[in-house]
């Protein structure tokens, strides 16, 4: 005795299940492209200017076949910006002298100490501003809660 299925519309089912899945997964790189292009915007506006260095070397890239969102700032100098520095020690190169104005007359020394910077964070709080809004935005595309 021999029994067999054959379930019909299975082809149909399958294709319309990629379909969904390939729909959902495309919403889901356009959310990701939308926050990182957000994120890099905010963050140049946030940057604090004085040659307009920083601001330029502010860039994303989109990786993993549109599923990752890259933000960063090129600038040698961002993290020292970013999250400030603390007191420290300048010292002169190849025994030359460090050159500087200290009221209004030039200043000649092998070493100085510096005070340090206070943070001036452009990048983190760009990031934060933008994370409840990717979070509800990809919520609603997959349909959770």
């Amino acid at each position: 005795m021999k029994v067999s299925m054959k379930l019909k519309g299975l082809q149909n089912a399958v294709a319309d299940v990629e379909r969904y899945t390939n729909s959902k997964l495309d919403g889901a790189k356009r959310i990701i492209v939308e926050s990182t292009v957000n994120i890099q915007s905010d963050a140049v506006s946030l940057a604090p200017e004085d040659t307009g260095n920083l601001k330029n070397s502010i860039n994303f890239n989109i990786t993993n076949d549109g599923l990752t969102g890259e933000i960063f700032a090129g600038a040698e100098y961002a993290p020292d910006v970013e999250f400030g520095t603390a007191p420290h020690k300048i010292v002169a190169k190849n025994g030359k002298a460090l050159a500087f104005k200290k009221d209004g007359k030039m200043v000649f020394a092998k070493s100085v100490n510096h005070p340090g910077t206070r943070a001036q964070p452009f990048l983190f709080p760009a990031w934060e501003a933008e994370m409840p809004k990717f979070e509800s935005a990809m919520r609603k595309e997959l349909n959770t809660k």
